[in-house]
């Protein structure tokens, strides 16, 4: 009987870690916790990648993209973010609530949807990646803090 009770709970601990085990892209990885899916597979284009993962149940969703730049800080991204969606007639309202020239954030709406976008730029001024975060975004949070990319100077606050 014991037998079977560690056996089961020895499934159940293996079961479990694998779920959590983190999806791996190459130039960053998300554990993807409970209720986190894949929206689909990985986009890639021009030495770019994008993953988008939801959460039905908390309406909440991540769009990662990681990608070359000309040499943009993130600053100078953000503003060319918000310029770009002005310009576009994109009624998102983002506002610039932090930018350096390493990381930027930028908060919104799109209707009663909340928006938070990230903006990481490496020093060397080659990659950059985005993070946005639709709906709950405490939903959200504990899932962005195990966002890790390869390129050590990208790093969320």
């Amino acid at each position: 009987m014991y037998k079977k009770i560690l056996l089961t709970l020895a499934f159940c601990l293996f079961s479990t870690a694998a779920l959590a085990a983190p999806k791996d892209f190459g130039e960053f990885s998300i554990d993807l916790g409970e209720g986190w899916q894949m929206v689909s597979d990985p986009i890639q284009n021009q030495g770019a990648i994008m993953v988008i993962v939801n959460n039905p149940a908390k309406q909440s969703a991540i769009n990662i993209t990681y990608a070359p730049t000309n040499g943009e800080d993130a600053k100078t991204l953000a503003e060319g973010t918000v310029k770009n969606m002005e310009a576009a007639g994109v009624a998102m309202n983002m506002k610039i609530v932090k930018a350096d020239a390493h990381y930027a954030e930028l908060h919104g709406a799109q209707g009663p949807v909340a928006l938070k976008m990230l903006l990481l730029a490496d020093p060397t001024g080659k990659i950059m990646a985005t993070v946005v975060v639709s709906g709950d975004l405490d939903a959200a949070a504990s899932t962005l803090k195990t966002i890790k990319f390869k390129n050590d100077k990208l790093a969320l606050q």
